[in-house]
């Protein structure tokens, strides 16, 4: 008896000195992951609290098993995001750390205070570790859901080499935005003129639609040719840097869908502090005309870069 009564003060000893050496009376927790992103876009659609939904690894968002989270400040790079498990609330910070143009760092940490007490020290290690591996398992969701271009752009941007050196345009103003109907015309035009002259057509047509005020558009459609053409008073020769950069995406959809992806596009462009020597436009590789599901029209949008 004398001896049970030993081992158990002797149990009791060694918990209370592991618990006063090796846990602090602050627990610090915190779990990081590298993704391949643009920081300043991963940030910018996380302002959004829709987004969160979107990447969150359960049904319902912010609540992961028997933890509730959430989110209560929107700062720079940085995220508030409060954390209720069992009957404590704890405030946890997510941030963005920028390591690269193109690589994040997300980190996601907490304080627990954990006290004097040595078995409730035993018990808020056990919660860390339990916090930890969820803040480890969130962070490896959004990784997945930030690294994908087409999650914060709307597509996915390709670097590609511009393999054109000579095109022929054309140039034509409205007073309203033009359908694919009036863009179509100038690009049989454009054929009819590129079959005259005994050139060939290299690309697809290009097409780029510009407001030039409160009501007036204007649209330049151009092919790429196998010889330069003649200027003459509604066509004109342009020269492409051949073997230059161009991003690329491919996108499905009408006039709305293309007007808001190049909105995106500029976006993207700023985030990667990209410079454009000429115009945006697009390639349309479906014939508008002939194909009146916009669904099913499919484009790449162009930006030449240096």
């Amino acid at each position: 008896m004398k001896k049970l009564f030993v081992t158990l003060v002797i149990i009791v000893v060694l918990v209370v000195a592991v618990s006063y050496i090796f846990i602090p009376t602050k627990i610090k927790i915190s779990s990081i992951v590298t993704s391949t992103a643009n920081s300043i876009g991963a940030h910018r659609i996380l302002m959004n609290d829709e987004t969160w939904a979107k990447w969150w690894p359960y049904e319902k968002a912010f609540q992961l098993e028997k933890t509730n989270f959430k989110l209560t400040k929107k700062m720079i790079n940085s995220f508030e995001v409060m954390i209720y498990k069992g009957g404590d609330s704890i405030v946890s910070q997510l941030q963005l750390i920028s390591v690269a143009i193109d690589t994040v760092s997300l980190l996601w940490s907490c304080e627990l205070e954990a006290g004097n007490s040595p078995v409730k020290r035993l018990l808020y290690y056990n919660t860390a570790i339990a916090i930890k591996k969820n803040l480890a398992f969130l962070l490896d969701s959004l990784s997945a859901f930030v690294s994908d271009q087409k999650n914060i752009y709307g597509f996915r941007v390709k670097n590609v080499i511009v393999t054109d050196s000579v095109l022929i345009s054309t140039r034509k103003l409205f007073n309203y935005y033009p359908d694919e109907f009036e863009t179509e015309e100038m690009v049989k035009k454009m054929r009819a003129y590129i079959k005259a002259n005994n050139a060939k057509e290299m690309n697809y047509p290009m097409l780029h639609i510009q407001q030039e005020d409160s009501i007036h558009f204007s649209a330049m459609t151009a092919i790429a040719t196998d010889i330069k053409l003649p200027d003459n008073n509604e066509f004109a020769a342009k020269m492409l840097l051949k073997g230059g950069n161009l991003l690329e995406a491919e996108i499905n959809g009408g006039h709305a869908t293309f007007r808001k992806a190049f909105y995106e596009y500029d976006m993207f462009i700023k985030d990667y502090s990209k410079t454009s020597p000429a115009i945006p436009y697009q390639l349309m590789i479906t014939d508008r005309t002939k194909e009146r599901d916009t669904l099913k029209w499919v484009t790449k949008l162009c930006y030449p870069v240096f």
